[in-house]
């Protein structure tokens, strides 16, 4: 389950926690049908989520009633997993090419996509955690013993901001920050993943592929302002700069949504199903668009 709603998972490849379509259904898809992939991370899967209200799900449907007079003709195949970083972007898609054989590709983009480590990896943190992390793992691992995941999260959030604040190691988005110098090694293998997703793309033959840059913090917030302005940016001119179609839903949001919207709880920050329905109509316009040109 993903904060209550169940959730089924298929192996496709070599990945498991899939939240699509099993292989042998897949297969069975009507060929005649205007196939679409998107990949990603737990932005995509849908963390807190029911499958149907991820923006896949609902493009997928939006498409359909907008061609309607031609019948469900739009599939949409979710090709992610959580915690997926942006350098396996392109086996995932190459996985879907062999399956889907799909004409479209989206890339569903999140802030820690170039951080192939966890979101919140600090160097300072790293070496604290060796002299003193094995306390704290025994203190969160009884926790969840006792069954309290959440208290569990809290409780290590909480030792987090404490040492935070007596200096012992920065705040995550400074770690995160890092990853985004442009001379980073996880810089240069993030610009890597994004050539060969355009060059797995253009193999095909397809429409450049569409970069989702997915907000999850609100664009008048400060938290937004202070960093995830500079990187969202930073990722959607690379996109543009290597071909892709870069999509920022920065407006839509403003126009649409307040602050307390965004997040599927207070206690999760994953994007909402309000939010998701944004995404989806943003990229039904677009992709229907670019069905229209090649009908």
């Amino acid at each position: 389950f993903t904060w209550g709603n169940p959730v089924k998972y298929y192996v496709i490849g070599n990945n498991q926690g899939m939240r699509i379509r099993d292989e042998g259904k897949i297969k069975t898809i009507e060929k005649n049908n205007y196939r679409i992939v998107v990949v990603g991370d737990s932005l995509t899967w849908g963390a807190g989520l029911r499958i149907n209200e991820r923006y896949s799900n609902i493009l997928e449907e939006k498409l359909n009633q907008r061609f309607i007079e031609k019948g469900p003709i739009f599939t949409v195949f979710n090709f992610s997993y959580s915690g997926a970083p942006a350098s396996k972007y392109p086996e995932l898609l190459q996985q879907a090419v062999n399956i889907v054989d799909p004409q479209l590709v989206i890339i569903g983009f999140c802030i820690n996509d170039p951080q192939p480590r966890s979101e919140s990896y600090r160097v300072e943190k790293e070496e604290f955690d060796k002299k003193y992390g094995n306390l704290l793992s025994k203190i969160e691992n009884f926790l969840i013993s006792l069954k309290m995941n959440l208290l569990a999260k809290r409780v290590s959030q909480t030792v987090d901001n404490i040492f935070i604040y007596l200096g012992s190691y920065p705040r995550w988005e400074v770690g995160l920050n890092r990853v985004y110098d442009k001379e980073s090694v996880e810089w240069t293998d993030f610009q890597d993943a994004l050539k060969k997703i355009k060059h797995i793309s253009d193999g095909k033959k397809l429409p450049p592929p569409i970069f989702a840059s997915l907000l999850q913090v609100h664009p008048s917030s400060d938290r937004f302002k202070r960093f995830f302005k500079n990187w969202h940016k930073q990722a959607e001119d690379t996109a543009l700069k290597f071909g892709f179609n870069a999509v920022n839903f920065e407006n839509e949001i403003c126009n649409n949504l307040k602050s307390e919207d965004m997040p599927v709880n207070l206690l999760d920050g994953h994007p909402s199903a309000k939010l998701n329905m944004i995404y989806a109509d943003k990229l039904s316009n677009i992709v229907g668009s670019i069905f229209s040109d090649c009908k």
